[in-house]
């Protein structure tokens, strides 16, 4: 099982997708975030790297090495490709009006700078609060990297609790999370086109799947959003591993 998100890391609730008594689970955390050491660290760390760290541990990464996956289960896609960018931040004032209760939960000072900075492309955003993360001043790190996460948060699902508002509040946590899913964004994810996945779908359509592609079966979770914690997403993850354990 990989990572979710660039700078997340796994956590020991995620094994309740699978059956262990049919599943081996193996779950990796990218470098940079979780048990990976050392800790947020940007160096050598990009989606190429990523992939043969992949191989070594002889897990599956199935566009680069569709010979060794049998099937695949994805969730809470987001490609780095097309309008993503700019509808991750919502930047027009259109989207701010649409999202007005979502933007009750982000600092004023976050508000201000993404309407400021609203003309600007993402990676330009993306790569001015990479400086601010990298910067000598820790209080301005933290600050930055905590308005970082509480917009995620306000976007990652349609119901808010304080106790995942909470997370976003450990910095160690958010440390590796603001650093790591910049630092991807400020470069792209890596890929070698703006449409890799897209382009390259062939290499993996023949592969039993479920979502992301031709031949996948897609499922719509009402009243969920990007988050794998809320219950209709945990209902649909949990059928989707009890239907490939046999395969």
């Amino acid at each position: 099982m990989l990572t979710w998100g660039p700078g997340a890391g796994t956590s020991e609730h995620d094994r309740r997708y699978f059956d262990s008594k049919s599943y081996r689970i193996i779950m990796m955390d990218q470098r940079g975030n979780g048990k990976s050491t050392p800790f947020a660290e940007l160096q050598d760390n990009n989606t190429w790297t990523l992939v043969e760290d992949i191989e070594t541990l002889r897990e599956h990464l199935a566009e680069e090495y569709p010979e060794r996956v049998k099937a695949l289960i994805v969730k809470g896609i987001f490609t780095l490709e097309g309008g993503g960018y700019s509808d991750y931040l919502s930047l027009s004032d259109q989207s701010y009006s649409q999202h007005e209760n979502f933007l009750l939960n982000i600092e004023k000072n976050w508000h201000s700078f993404i309407k400021k900075e609203h003309q600007i492309s993402f990676q330009i955003i993306s790569k001015n609060l990479l400086n601010q993360y990298l910067s000598n001043d820790e209080e301005v790190e933290i600050r930055y990297t905590c308005a970082w996460c509480k917009w995620e948060l306000s976007i990652l699902r349609l119901l808010i609790d304080e106790e995942v508002l909470a997370l976003f509040e450990i910095d160690h946590f958010i440390l590796a999370l603001a650093h790591i899913e910049c630092h991807f964004m400020v470069h792209g994810g890596y890929f070698k086109s703006t449409n890799h996945i897209l382009d390259n779908v062939e290499k993996i359509r023949h592969i039993s799947g479920a979502i992301a592609w031709p031949e996948a079966k897609f499922h719509v979770v009402p009243d969920v959003g990007h988050n794998d914690y809320e219950r209709g997403i945990i209902g649909r993850l949990t059928e989707a591993t009890d239907k490939f354990r046999n395969i």
